[in-house]
């Protein structure tokens, strides 16, 4: 069949495209879709809210796991990269514990150069999901060192610093890898190259774009690089991108943050659709492990009087960091009414049951304590949120570049993954690594954070 191709690619048909360009904005759902758009007119000197990926949207994906009605994003990337469901947790590993090949994998073996991009660690579920295989998420230092011990990349940009030390860097450069640490060393890198840019994740946009003194590099400025080095080759490429800190936002309720993450993916699909302005060899495909949060616009504040139909986005553009970062300088003993006013602009002596409550908690960590310092915000926002996990509402699917027909409508996430499969022809390639794991078992999870129960729910196919 022939593809045909929508705004952004090239009206020349071809017969299958060259490159893959497969994108996973992490918590992303439809309502944080809707929160960005409406954030974006009031923060835009015209009236034109779209976001640039209104006009590639092609469908919905289902994102349930095998163990749970709500997925984590281990099992949430896997479904994906493996083209099957497994369990949360799992980290291209099956229910039943053995190593599932990824579609990396295979596009590595069939002679594509590939790269991991993201702003999280490298070790983290959804990037290690097409690069290593554990029952565990959280054992990202044998995430890592799986990943240098078998590599499947060209290219591998993000944090994870804690976990990629000297030995694993040291591996990476005997094997021809060349590693940088910095924005400056971007230019001038070349392939196969490792980039490990923070000690953890790399900071949250809106921080980064505040500390004028930061060395790391933005997500889309990671991308920019990124293509260039790959379309340099001759082989075709395989690109998988992360946009990671959206997620988290969402997990800690920061409005703020999680606006700002968004609108850096926007900034990188942007990149991407430059990329792919004027031709039609290269597929884009950009969705979600799952969502995050629950947010609403509009929220019922006051149980004793009937809401009124308005939100407020003043309050959450006035904040100038994340909430992640507000807890770190309490933790170092700053003052919080003075801190919080400067940070947020609000006083917090007009939220004296909020504040009292953030006092209690106050030298804590997580998005748990994040959530309760972004409430006054909220609050003064109407911004309301349903959880700091995820929820399991479907999510949704964009495609452009070259036109991917199948991707309609609908669809279960693994979908997906076998549509692409079977476009670029990977199949084979995939039964090929699968063939090399079979009776690779790992080891039964040593924890049991977010794997949950093994509730069947729908197909599993």
């Amino acid at each position: 069949w022939v593809g045909l191709v929508r705004e952004g690619g090239s009206s020349d048909k071809v017969d299958a495209p060259r490159n893959l360009i497969f994108v996973i904005s992490d918590g992303y759902g439809p309502a944080s879709a809707t929160y960005a758009r409406e954030m974006g007119l009031f923060n835009a000197s015209d009236e034109k809210p779209l976001l640039p990926l209104d006009k590639y949207l092609v469908g919905h994906a289902r994102t349930f796991s095998a163990s749970q009605v709500i997925t984590d994003s281990a099992a949430g990337a896997t479904a994906y990269s493996c083209n099957e469901r497994t369990n949360n947790g799992f980290v291209g590993v099956r229910p039943d514990l053995s190593a599932c090949g990824t579609l990396m994998e295979a596009a590595k073996r069939a002679g594509y150069t590939t790269g991991i991009v993201t702003n999280t660690r490298v070790t983290h579920a959804t990037p290690a999901s097409w690069s290593a295989h554990v029952s565990d998420r959280d054992e990202e230092q044998t995430i890592a060192n799986e990943q240098v011990a078998n590599v499947t990349y060209d290219l591998m940009f993000g944090g994870g610093e804690d976990f990629y030390g000297a030995s694993q860097l040291g591996e990476l450069e005997a094997k021809g890898f060349s590693v940088i640490s910095t924005k400056a060393e971007l230019p001038s890198a070349t392939l196969p190259v490792v980039g490990i840019f923070a000690e953890s994740h790399l900071s949250y946009e809106l921080d980064r774009m505040h500390d004028p003194a930061t060395t790391e590099p933005s997500l889309s400025e990671m991308v920019a690089r990124a293509l260039e080095l790959l379309d340099q080759q001759d082989d075709p490429f395989f690109l998988f991108i992360e946009s990671g800190r959206i997620d988290m936002a969402a997990h800690s309720n920061d409005p703020a943050a999680h606006y700002w993450e968004i609108n850096q993916y926007m900034e990188t699909i942007r990149i991407l659709e430059t990329f792919v302005e004027g031709r039609s060899d290269t597929a884009v495909v950009t969705t979600s492990d799952h969502s995050t949060g629950g947010i609403s616009t509009g929220r019922r504040y006051d149980n004793n009087t009937y809401p009124e139909y308005i939100w407020f986005p003043d309050p959450i553009l006035q904040v100038t960091n994340s909430m992640e970062l507000l807890a770190e300088a309490l933790s170092l003993g700053a003052n919080l009414t003075e801190t919080y006013y400067n940070v947020t602009g609000i006083d917090l002596n007009d939220y004296p049951r909020k504040k009292k409550k953030i006092e209690e908690y106050e030298g804590a960590t997580g998005s748990m304590f994040h959530s309760l310092l972004a409430e006054p915000i909220n609050a003064a926002a109407l911004i309301g949120w349903t959880t700091v996990g995820h929820t399991g509402v479907d999510v949704n699917v964009y495609n452009f570049g070259y036109t991917i027909d199948a991707l309609t409508g609908v669809m279960d996430n693994t979908f997906i993954g076998t549509t692409v499969r079977d476009l670029f022809q990977l199949g084979p390639y995939l039964d090929q690594v699968n063939k090399d794991y079979d009776g690779w078992f790992v080891p039964p999870p040593a924890s049991t954070r977010s794997h949950g129960t093994n509730h069947q729910y729908g197909s599993h196919d």
